[in-house]
């Protein structure tokens, strides 16, 4: 670890513009999707545990973070094209790395399980129970490796979210794919947490920053500063370094 960081630091040492910060404050397109308790809006801010740790570390390298909510296939979108700089909390996965710059540290994350509606009955323990039935799950998630492929036939995909909970509690599936955490908290807006139930656990896995790959050198650069400022703070909360 202690080799990375000097690393690190070694290169912003041959990039100091992208290592000091300015004198005034440049600006930052962020992106994200209404994920609570990681990143959502409210009374016109963006709110969150991710969204305000980038704002931490925006601060402390004289960056402006100019927040915008997103759809999740139009953030995908806008990281490929370059429309947006950064995305505040995505999974990694092998496509996305193709377009993005992943910060190399993170120190949130969420637990993918599966749900049930609990007036289906269905009570599976394993993944292999879930065969010959109808699983729900959201078009460009990632809900670890080989898990989809796993399913075959049987996944319905929806658009987002919320759409995904609300046809599982109205019984549209009966089981479905979600995280612990933002499940949770959808369910709670929509008034539908006591219609459904975690059944299992198929991963714990870590949300990243990112950076389109469209601002070239800058945006390794800003991941690299990134991951030495998320360490730091980290380390300053007591969080451990996986």
């Amino acid at each position: 670890m202690r080799l990375y960081l000097i690393a690190l630091l070694l290169f912003g040492v041959f990039l100091p513009g992208l290592m000091a910060a300015p004198a005034g404050a440049e600006e930052l397109r962020v992106a994200y999707i209404k994920y609570p308790p990681f990143n959502y809006p409210k009374d016109g801010k963006a709110h969150g545990t991710a969204v305000e740790l980038v704002r931490q570390v925006c601060q402390k390298l004289g960056l402006e973070p100019v927040f915008q909510p997103l759809p999740f296939a139009r953030l995908l979108y806008e990281m490929k094209t370059g429309e947006v700089h950064c995305a505040a909390n995505l999974y990694w996965n092998e496509e996305r790395a193709q377009y993005m710059e992943y910060v190399p540290f993170s120190s949130i994350y969420e637990e993918i399980v599966v749900y049930v509606n609990n007036a289906s009955g269905f009570r599976p323990v394993v993944l292999d129970d879930l065969h010959g039935h109808d699983v729900g799950a959201v078009r460009g998630y990632h809900y670890g490796e080989g898990v989809l492929e796993k399913l075959g036939g049987n996944v319905v995909f929806v658009k987002d979210s919320h759409t995904l909970y609300k046809m599982l509690a109205e019984g549209r599936f009966d089981v479905a794919l979600g995280n612990r955490y933002g499940g949770a908290a959808v369910l709670n807006e929509l008034g539908h947490r006591d219609k459904v139930r975690v059944m299992f656990s198929l991963a714990r896995q870590q949300f990243f920053v990112a950076f389109s790959k469209t601002l070239g050198a800058k945006g390794h650069a800003l991941a690299n500063q990134f991951a030495i400022e998320m360490q730091r703070i980290a380390k300053e909360n007591g969080e451990s370094e996986d």
